[in-house]
């Protein structure tokens, strides 16, 4: 086994939001446009987005060479039938906010020792192991010993404000804490969620997060609860679907309040402070495209009357 510092794939930024951003930028990603809500598909499943940031440029220098440049992938993840595949198996993802989800997702798995049950995968160290095994041709110590070196660099150069990093718990806190009680049936995962409890769901953790976070948590909250396809691409909407899932997809939604993070889970704060920004660039590209549905309706317009 390495003897280089290994760190628990489920936990705290280790990378700041800020720091996020310009690891990509820097490197020329074409991912960089997408990082705040790359950075927030980690953090809101309880992934330390150091950890997926070190795979993607473990597994393509950022998204710059390989399968995964065309396929928007964080992981170069195969198989399964909620994405279409390459002539190899590997997905194909239409943005790339949602590789990175993807990926968030199989982490969890692998953080908290589910991939392979018995065997430890939840660490950088681990994971490799089974995530990239030598019977594929890989070197699993090597793929780890890069991803806790690369970690430990950017905790350095790009500190997560307000966390010292430890461990945490895999499981999503069941109750808020102080200010408004959380709704009676918030332990019941198995609840089928309508508006009004998204609704009250929003209420509570507003009611539990800091005056200067509203507007931006307002924000995230709609693109969470309510998504519309030009504001949220490729974000779930959590109408009709079960308390459980919810919990499952963004369990820092879930944590008690802690002051380092802004009143919500560890890093989460960042996150929120980086929403208006992003979501400016949003309405930008929302606009840039009915600009251009309009010249193309125009263009078809123009076409057809000149064929009369």
């Amino acid at each position: 086994m390495a003897t280089t510092p290994d760190y628990p794939i489920i936990g705290p930024p280790r990378i700041s939001l800020a720091g996020f951003g310009t690891v990509l930028r820097e490197a020329g990603s074409p991912a960089a446009g997408e990082y705040v809500a790359e950075y927030g598909a980690f953090v809101g499943i309880g992934i330390d987005p150091a950890v997926g940031l070190a795979i993607f440029r473990k597994e393509s220098t950022y998204g710059k060479f390989g399968r995964a440049r065309n396929n928007r992938s964080w992981g170069n993840i195969r198989g399964g039938i909620t994405y279409p595949r390459d002539d190899k198996g590997f997905r194909i993802y239409p943005s790339w906010t949602i590789g990175a989800t993807d990926a968030a997702r199989l982490l969890r798995i692998y953080g908290t020792n589910s991939i392979r049950p018995g065997t430890k995968t939840s660490t950088v160290q681990t994971f490799p192991f089974v995530w990239a095994p030598s019977s594929d041709g890989n070197a699993p110590d090597a793929y780890g010993d890069s991803l806790a070196r690369w970690i430990g660099e950017w905790s350095k150069k790009y500190p997560a404000s307000g966390s010292s990093n430890p461990p945490i718990n895999a499981d999503p806190a069941s109750t808020g804490s102080a200010g408004a009680p959380p709704p009676a049936w918030i332990n019941d995962d198995s609840r089928v969620l309508s508006d009004d409890d998204l609704r009250e769901l929003r209420t509570w953790i507003l009611a539990n997060s800091p005056a200067a976070n509203q507007a931006a948590l307002e924000a995230y909250l709609t693109a969470l609860f309510w998504p519309s396809p030009i504001a949220s691409p490729g974000a779930p909407n959590f109408k009709g679907k079960t308390l459980g899932e919810l919990k499952a997809y963004a369990p820092g939604l879930f944590k008690p309040i802690s002051a380092g993070a802004g009143g919500l889970g560890p890093g989460l704060g960042e996150v929120l402070a980086g929403i208006p920004a992003a979501l400016g660039e949003v309405f930008r590209n929302g606009l840039l495209f009915l600009a251009v549905l309009a010249l193309i309706v125009v263009g078809l317009y123009l076409v057809a009357t000149s064929e009369r």
